[in-house]
């Protein structure tokens, strides 16, 4: 009886010692896959700093890309267009419709970038237009002629597909009265036009865009000494094509744009076409 107690005991010690170095085993086994876990990611951790040391470029300019934009951009737009003016003198009952050659137009200014949301600008134009043809047997009193506009303007993103616009403007706009029965004259008067609109963006891809905008005009009351009351009304559309990319961006714009102006001598129409190439730099 007692020596099978024995037995017990010695089948015990041995079961306590197997279990004993299994676990010492299993332990040792942890802590060498643990070493070699550390010892990888140490690795991938240094590799990750040499590339990024070897490439500056990249990383800088992610960091820039994550980064918001600075507050101003410089921007400059060059326009070229074609339009008519159509309408009737009341006094001498003259009909004239005047067709203006390809005018420029040079736009400079700058870009308040408020949030990604919602940028404002200012900026100022000048435009030369010259007279290309006219209604045979009346003379046209200063064919040629310049004008300056200045521009503020807003933007906001609904959504990601959908932004308004607005743009007010003060500065010349070419009218035209009769004189007598054979001449009409030429001119330049002030006005003040609120650009009301939005857009919808049909593709956003990589830096590349397409837009379909359309917009409002109208022109606020205002009186001249020659041309009496004076307001108005049109419409814009437009198909735009962006190209952005970190700091920089151009874009080139084709619009159909209708005015009607209303003053006390004359009622005028206004068709006007053209493209308007763009290009901004952040400051």
């Amino acid at each position: 009886m007692f020596n099978r107690k024995i037995r017990y005991i010695k089948l015990l010690i041995l079961i306590l010692i197997s279990y004993y170095l299994s676990y010492d085993l299993h332990a040792e086994e942890l802590t060498t896959t643990a070493a070699a876990i550390e010892t990888e990611k140490t690795e991938q951790k240094s590799e990750l700093n040499n590339e990024k040391l070897n490439n500056p470029s990249n990383n800088s300019e992610k960091e820039k890309k994550e980064n918001d934009k600075p507050f101003n951009s410089f921007y400059l737009d060059g326009e070229f267009r074609y339009f008519s003016i159509s309408g009737t003198d009341q006094l001498y009952n003259v009909s004239q419709k005047l067709t203006f050659r390809a005018a420029s137009l040079e736009e400079v200014g700058f870009i308040q970038n408020w949030h990604k949301d919602f940028k404002s600008y200012l900026g100022v134009n000048y435009s030369i237009l010259q007279v290309s043809d006219s209604n045979a047997g009346i003379t046209i009193n200063n064919s040629v002629n310049r004008e300056i506009n200045f521009v503020a303007g807003a933007k906001y993103n609904l959504f990601s597909f959908l932004y308004l616009q607005t743009e007010y403007s003060y500065g010349g706009i070419l009218v035209f009265r009769a004189l007598n029965l054979q001449s009409v004259k030429i001119e330049s008067i002030f006005i003040s036009k609120l650009n009301m609109g939005g857009g919808i963006t049909f593709l956003n891809y990589s830096s590349f865009g397409i837009h379909a905008e359309g917009a409002y005009d109208l022109v606020f009351p205002n009186n001249d000494s020659n041309y009496g009351n004076i307001s108005g009304n049109g419409f814009e559309t437009a198909l735009l094509f962006t190209y952005e990319r970190n700091d920089w961006g151009i874009k080139s714009k084709f619009y159909y744009n209708s005015l009607n102006l209303k003053t006390t001598p004359i009622n005028l129409q206004y068709q006007e076409y053209g493209v308007r190439l763009g290009f901004y730099l952040d400051l």
